[in-house]
């Protein structure tokens, strides 16, 4: 059984990022806890008391018409829900959750209805893809399953933990999606030369390398992925990729434009 862990806010991105987890986390056995988050806004402090119990009600509402919602769209399937409404920070509060319930994987919308329009990713997704030790999946505003045809492995030429490589493939398998390993190449950089042990660790699953060299990292992936239907896998570690993702706004903008699916994996380092 996994336990699948969905943070909301209630929007349509959330609902995105649900049908992602129906889509590929799909068996009878597995457990998907949505979860709300609500506190005091910063530099609210008047009437303290009243304003939480005022947004622990509004939090509770919203989750019953949101959990209502998904029972009557997913009536046909046999996965358990659970639903959590949670007061504090939202960070800390979604990884003592993901802790205490013993989760396998977080999914989250890349951006809810925190009115960041030129953002891929909002703060609340970023703060969780930075701190939490758990896979985390970050689901476009467009995301459609017909789109992923292959996985895209955001390979910076470092060593990889086997776990990472049967966390990559246990979607991969389930949906019959080949590997497709792209390193980007600047350069100052060497092609891969460790190819045949790296694609050992996939065993018989259908994996193949693409090097793609250019003059940033961001020209990289737009070139590796133009035209493809990837779910874009990163491991999260300092000086990778996986950093341009969160912290540069030209590869954000690359990612934004095709519309991936982004799987962080925990680091290895």
């Amino acid at each position: 059984m996994k336990t699948i862990l969905i943070p909301t806010d209630f929007s349509e991105n959330s609902l995105n990022a649900f049908q992602f987890a129906a889509d590929f986390f799909n068996h009878a056995e597995n457990k998907f806890l949505v979860c709300n988050v609500y506190d005091i806004p910063r530099g609210g402090t008047s009437g303290l008391f009243t304003l939480l119990q005022q947004l622990k009600e509004q939090s509770e509402k919203n989750m019953e018409e949101f959990m209502s919602s998904l029972s009557a769209k997913y009536a046909d399937k046999s996965f358990t829900m659970e639903s959590k409404v949670l007061q504090g920070n939202f960070e800390d509060a979604v990884a003592h959750l993901a802790e205490k319930a013993k989760a396998d994987f977080v999914v989250m919308g890349t951006k809810g209805s925190s009115g960041l329009k030129d953002k891929l990713i909002g703060s609340n997704a970023a703060s969780v893809l930075k701190s939490i030790k758990l896979p985390v999946f970050a689901i476009p505003t467009n995301y459609d399953k017909a789109l992923i045809n292959q996985i895209c492995f955001s390979y910076d030429g470092a060593a990889v933990d086997q776990n990472d490589i049967e966390l990559m493939l246990e979607v991969g398998k389930q949906h019959d999606l080949p590997v497709k390993v792209l390193h980007v190449r600047l350069k100052e950089g060497s092609p891969i030369q460790n190819w045949p042990e790296l694609e050992k660790l996939f065993g018989q699953h259908k994996a193949s390398l693409h090097e793609v060299a250019a003059e940033s990292y961001e020209e990289g992936l737009k070139n590796g992925i133009e035209g493809e239907k990837d779910m874009l896998v990163l491991i999260r570690r300092k000086k990778s990729f996986w950093e341009w993702l969160i912290n540069d706004s030209d590869t954000q903008k690359v990612i934004k434009h095709f519309q991936l699916p982004i799987m962080v994996l925990p680091d290895v380092d």
